[in-house]
């Protein structure tokens, strides 16, 4: 593996947990990546999973090794051929926190590569679309950075409230996420029968008046 990719690729490999893991610098990792993919003798074509990692704070890596940069942009891939696993951890730089696309060669990766810039703040360039994915457009802050607040900023407080059949509102500050005073309760319904309450000897999923 090491001959195909190159040394001068490579930040570092060892074992995890059974799973061999290559470390690379984010510009590399298209490289690695299209190396791994297309290599006859390695062929990992299937990208299974893509996800961000904060390593502020976190000390020495399982290796000993100190950690290269804040962020990685970690890649699952697995050859549908010979079965095996590997894992590429991509080091991102937290001054330029940007790492290049993948999803020209897995266009999965496009909605992983979304998820990881909205939750940590890495940019990957060349992405044919990069937007928020679970948070607002205008959202400040980036949620899954480690020294973001575990109870946030307030954002949720400032969010609009859709009541059921009116407007959008403001939360009032003394009603729990997830509930408004102002909302109508929505009644359980039989299937095929009129609105009642869900008798307490009926499992979810079922009702004793529910058509077979």
């Amino acid at each position: 593996m090491r001959e195909a990719l190159g040394a001068e690729a490579l930040l570092g490999c060892h074992e995890d947990r059974g799973m061999t893991v290559l470390d690379c610098g984010a510009s590399r990792v298209a490289q690695v990546l299209g190396v791994l993919r297309e290599a006859p003798d390695l062929a990992f074509d299937t990208l299974t999973d893509l996800a961000g990692v904060d390593y502020l704070d976190y000390g020495p890596l399982a290796d000993g090794r100190p950690c290269p940069a804040r962020f990685a942009v970690v890649y699952h891939l697995r050859s549908l051929a010979g079965g095996e696993r590997l894992r590429v951890r991509a080091w991102v730089d937290e001054t330029d926190a940007s790492c290049p696309t993948v999803s020209a060669t897995w266009p999965a990766a496009g909605w992983l590569e979304r998820e990881v810039y909205d939750l940590f703040g890495v940019r990957f360039q060349g992405h044919p679309d990069l937007r928020r994915i679970l948070t607002p457009e205008d959202y400040p802050g980036h949620p899954l950075r480690k020294d973001y607040p575990t109870s946030g900023r307030g954002e949720r407080s400032r969010f609009p409230v859709y009541h059921l059949g009116g407007p959008p509102g403001r939360r009032s500050p003394d009603v729990p996420l997830g509930g408004d005073e102002d909302a109508p309760p929505v009644t359980p319904r039989h299937l095929g029968g009129p609105p009642g309450r869900r008798s307490p000897d009926v499992p979810l999923g079922g009702d004793e008046d529910a058509p077979p």
